[in-house]
């Protein structure tokens, strides 16, 4: 039934997966509060191992922001700084 899941052709794209284990699941964490509720602390924790992160890209492994290089990519971008 949920074989299709397993196929390597079809996985998920691996920038989205955890920079440790290469899970590509987490949760929210939760936690008791001041009141001793549980509830969301605003962490998320990976499903495959026990990193806690706040963003995704955290998680990922990837600098918070990449540098726009254009439409046309890196070779636009290099070809701009050169003068050419």
């Amino acid at each position: 039934m949920f074989m299709h899941l397993l196929r390597s052709d079809i996985a998920p794209d691996p920038r989205s997966r955890c920079k440790e284990c290469g899970s590509t699941a987490y949760r929210k964490v939760i936690a008791r509060d001041a009141q001793g509720r549980l509830t969301p602390n605003g962490m998320y924790q990976c499903c495959g191992c026990p990193v806690q992160f706040k963003s995704l890209a955290e998680w990922r492994g990837v600098p918070a922001r990449m540098p726009f290089l254009g439409r046309m990519g890196p070779q636009a971008s290099l070809q701009g700084q050169l003068g050419i």
